[in-house]
This record gives C-alpha cells, sequence and structure tokens, in this order.
C-alpha cells in the first residue's frame, strides 16, 4: 500500500542541541494549540504570516517563502556559456573556469558524467556560478554517474544556483553542498531539479571544519529512489533525501520525495535536518513512500556549533 504524506504546514524549528528551541513545558495539551498562527515565536519567525520580508529566512535567491511557488527561472545574465552533450567530458573543466556571474546551459541530452571524480564531478569552488538547463526543463537534460562517480555537483563556494536538470546514478550523492575549512557558504539554491536513484543521500548538506553551509534554499524538485537503484544503496540502507548538518536558515519546500525505504535496513529521512541545526523552514512537500518523512535532530551528540 502506497503512502503519501503531504505537508502543508509550514516548520520553523531550531534543532540546536545547545537549547535554542523553546521550551516544551510551555506547550501544556494540544487544545492550545488552536491553528499555526498560535505558534510563539520560534528564532522570530512567529508564523506563516511574518514571511514577507525574505531577510526573515536570508538569502532565498528571490523566493518568496509566504507563496511557495515554483516559476520558471528567468533569463539568464551575466556571461553565457552553453555546453551540449559531447562536451561532457570537458563540463568539469568549464565549470572549474567559470568566474562569478557565469551561468552554464546545457543542452538538451544526456551527459555522460561515468568517468570517476577526477573527470565526471562538478566542483563550484567559485561564487555566484549557475548550472541550468538551456531549455528549462529538466527531464531533457540528464547528467549519468553511472555509480562510478561518486558525486556529479559539489558546491564550495556561495550564491552556486544548480536548476532545471536530471542528476542520476551517484556513488554517493548527486549534489553535495559543504564549505572548506574556514571558508562558510550561502545562498545556494537548488531548483526544479530531478535526483534519481543515488547511492546515498539525494542531497547532502555538511560543514566541512568550520566551512558551515547556510541559508540555502532547496525547491520545486524531485528526489527519488525507484525500484533500479534500490540495490545500490549500501551500508543498511543509509540513504534519503535530503540530508543536513550543522546548517542554519535553509528552506525546503515545494519538493516530492518518493521511495526512500530498503528491504533491509532503515532509511534516512525524505528530510533530515541534523543535530545544531537551526532556523529551518520546511513547507508544502509530498513524501510517497518513504521509511521516514521529516526529521529534526536525532539522538545525543558531540558535535557542537556556536551560532553568533
Amino acid at each position: 500500500m502506497k503512502q503519501v504524506l503531504f505537508l502543508s504546514l509550514v516548520m520553523m524549528l531550531g534543532c540546536d542541541d545547545s537549547g535554542s528551541s523553546n521550551n516544551t513545558n510551555n506547550v501544556n495539551n494540544t487544545n492550545n494549540i488552536n491553528n499555526i498562527n498560535n505558534i510563539n515565536n520560534v528564532n522570530n519567525l512567529n508564523n506563516v504570516n511574518n514571511l514577507n520580508n525574505t531577510n526573515n529566512v536570508n538569502n532565498t535567491n528571490n523566493l518568496n517563502p509566504e507563496i511557495f511557488a515554483c516559476p520558471a527561472l528567468g533569463a539568464p545574465t551575466g556571461t553565457v556559456v552553453t555546453v551540449s552533450p559531447s562536451q561532457a567530458s570537458e563540463l568539469r573543466g568549464i565549470v572549474t573556469a567559470a568566474e562569478t556571474g557565469t551561468t552554464i546551459l546545457l543542452e538538451d541530452g544526456f551527459y555522460d558524467m561515468s568517468e570517476g571524480d577526477n573527470v565526471s564531478r562538478l566542483v563550484f569552488a567559485t561564487p555566484g556560478v549557475t548550472l541550468r538547463s538551456a531549455s528549462g526543463n529538466r527531464d531533457a537534460v540528464t547528467l549519468d554517474g553511472a555509480y562510478l562517480t561518486n558525486e556529479l555537483v559539489s558546491v564550495y563556494a556561495s550564491d552556486v544556483t544548480i536548476a532545471d536538470i536530471t542528476l542520476t546514478r551517484a556513488y554517493d550523492h548527486p549534489i553535495h553542498v559543504s564549505g572548506s575549512d574556514g571558508n562558510p557558504i550561502e545562498g545556494t539554491l537548488i531548483y526544479n531539479v530531478h535526483v534519481i536513484d543515488p547511492g546515498q543521500q539525494g542531497i547532502k548538506i555538511n560543514p566541512i571544519g568550520t566551512g558551515y553551509t547556510d541559508y540555502g534554499v532547496v525547491a520545486c524538485s524531485l528526489i527519488e529512489l525507484t525500484d533500479d537503484g534500490r540495490g545500490e544503496v549500501r551500508n543498511n540502507c543509509y540513504t534519503g533525501g535530503v540530508d543536513a548538518h550543522m546548517s542554519m536558515g535553509w528552506t525546503i519546500h515545494s519538493n516530492t520525495f518518493r521511495g526512500f525505504w530498503c528491504e533491509t535496513g532503515l532509511s534516512e529521512h525524505a528530510v533530515h535536518l541534523w543535530k545544531t541545526c537551526r532556523d529551518t523552514v520546511v513547507a508544502n512537500n509530498t513524501i510517497i513512500d518513504c521509511a521516514r518523512g521529516v526529521g529534526f535532530g536525532l539522538g545525543e551528540t558531540t558535535e557542537t556549533r556556536i551560532y553568533a
């Protein structure tokens, strides 16, 4: 039997283990919560009506979280580089060479990204670079790692946009967002992507040292594990949709998560903001046939992050 969970409630929760979340003793019983407007101040986001100003969740790349709509991205500005499927082996170098303000447009077709991390992994180390399809049709552009490339997209810089494409069969993560030690990043936009059959989590978000990853958006995307990819999952079903550690201010909205379960082992959540995360907005997502839905925190930790 299929299980469908549609999450229209906005969840604005701090899951910082240091005690930034409100005291649950203040909620005496469920009758005290008449509707979403009665949820008191959680990190200065009182209720959904307070989301008028996008500065409340910092950089959402012009997506208003009050509306949670999925409009097409605007026309690219700045330097535009167009790439064809025949240039798949050159794409890593094109991304590396891109300067701030560059948009890389992928023409429709199949991009063979199965030559391993040294050839096929796309590393975004320059801020303000965009990778998207030229047509805007995410199903018309496929980057396939064939489980031979660990990560298809690695984000190490601020204000990187990944949009309107399909990423499939990464050995680990199709998209991995992580700062480098001493270099925190923010403003990542993952928009209208289709992530299929990751070997581990579909979208991984975590710091490296003090290189924290804050104020990003995952929106209007389809992230799924199919029967074709289920057998490729390793380590007792270590997979899931979006998985974040020690991150602040992410907005995850208007996505569909499907099929994260295994015959043996327990999958991670469709959306999981682990320990020491805070100021997260999760809203308007549909979760279908997943072992676990949305998680905030989970268990004890020795990890710490001091928020200013």
